[in-house]
């Protein structure tokens, strides 16, 4: 393409996927595995694990694990953009990231009201995360790895389901991750609390759907 550096640019990447799922009575198992071939770029197998059990027949509890692998684009590694409104570089010296991820939820339905209370956590860590760095001056734009990235936290919603309304609230607490913690004296991980509330009612007659967020 017209915004790639000088030279003849070409990258393959080739990807398998395969799952099957086993049922234990009330307890599901569903592996998988994903593998792929990178042209320019070593790759590694990346597994996940799945497991729903339901409780009876308003509960369900389920956790997840996953391993995940991304080799840099084409666009990332060759990316060469500059006019009098942009300056953007790629680098060529970019390596793949890779991940982890677990998460864990459980539901409950309510037997009066029609209400589905959910709980679940999560934890995320990305090692070479690619992101795009914009510095300071008149330096160019360009694409850097990220050494280590963790995002760990929680969330609680309840929705209601009715015949014309809809409606929920959550609350989420998330901690993301400090790289400067050993230079500031700041902790691992900053937490931030998130509350949400949203509403959507619907007249039928009108065919009119009003909604509040």
């Amino acid at each position: 393409g017209s915004t790639l550096s000088a030279g003849d640019k070409h990258l393959t990447d080739i990807a398998v996927f395969a799952s099957a799922e086993f049922i234990f009575g009330n307890l599901k198992v569903r592996p998988g595995v994903r593998y792929s071939y990178n042209s320019l770029f070593e790759t590694i197998p990346t597994p996940s694990i799945n497991f729903a059990y339901q409780v009876n027949e308003q509960t369900q509890l389920r956790w997840s694990y996953g391993r995940g692998f991304r080799a840099p684009s084409i666009r990332e590694l060759y990316h060469e953009f500059i006019d009098s409104n942009h300056n953007i570089l790629g680098n060529d010296e970019l390596t793949p990231e890779n991940s982890h991820n677990i998460n864990l939820d459980a539901t409950h339905e309510l037997n009066q009201v029609p209400v589905t209370l959910s709980v679940s956590a999560f934890y995320n860590e990305i090692n070479d995360g690619i992101n795009i760095l914009t510095p300071e001056g008149n330096s160019a734009t360009t694409y850097v790895n990220i050494s280590t990235n963790k995002t760990l936290g929680g969330n609680f919603r309840a929705d209601y389901k009715g015949n014309s309304l809809n409606a929920g609230v959550g609350l989420s607490h998330i901690g993301r991750y400090q790289a400067l913690r050993d230079d500031d004296n700041v902790p691992d991980f900053v937490y931030a609390t998130e509350v949400v509330a949203r509403s959507q009612y619907t007249f039928n007659q009108l065919r009119l759907t009003l909604s509040a967020f």
